[in-house]
């Protein structure tokens, strides 16, 4: 499997799980084109750059670096309460881990977006976790 795949899988494994379906949360890949549900996240892989390294015995290692990006949609005039719940909930899943194929994740944030453009009866916030893959 290449690189980006399997750092791609490492996330999409984590949305897999019990832990995240419990919680009933919707969870839509970047490019779905259907209907959603009145609560949901969208998540996008973005894969930064390739960057080679040398280990001690001088062989290239490369590394791919990016941004995990989970877009958190909750129904408008709610406040921030629940929206933040889900973010606790992911940052549980993604601050500071290493997941199934080594993927690093660093420590998330949180950025209010406010009011969907496109859905005034949504409520955006983003959660946003660098990643590097050795």
């Amino acid at each position: 499997m290449s690189r980006f795949r399997t750092v791609q899988t490492d996330f999409e494994e984590l949305f897999a799980a019990n832990t995240w379906t419990d919680n009933n949360i919707a969870t839509y890949p970047a490019n779905y084109s259907g209907g959603y549900a009145n609560e949901f996240i969208i998540v996008e892989t973005v894969p930064g750059k390739v960057t080679p390294k040398r280990s001690r015995s001088f062989s290239h290692i490369n590394t791919v670096s990016g941004q995990y990006i989970a877009q958190v949609y909750v129904p408008t005039g709610n406040g921030l309460t629940r929206a933040m719940e889900i973010a606790d909930l992911l940052d549980s899943m993604l601050n500071s881990k290493r997941l199934t194929s080594g993927t690093q994740t660093g420590i998330p944030v949180v950025d209010i977006v406010g009011t969907d453009s496109d859905d005034k009866s949504l409520f955006r916030v983003d959660f946003i976790v660098n990643f590097t893959k050795f």
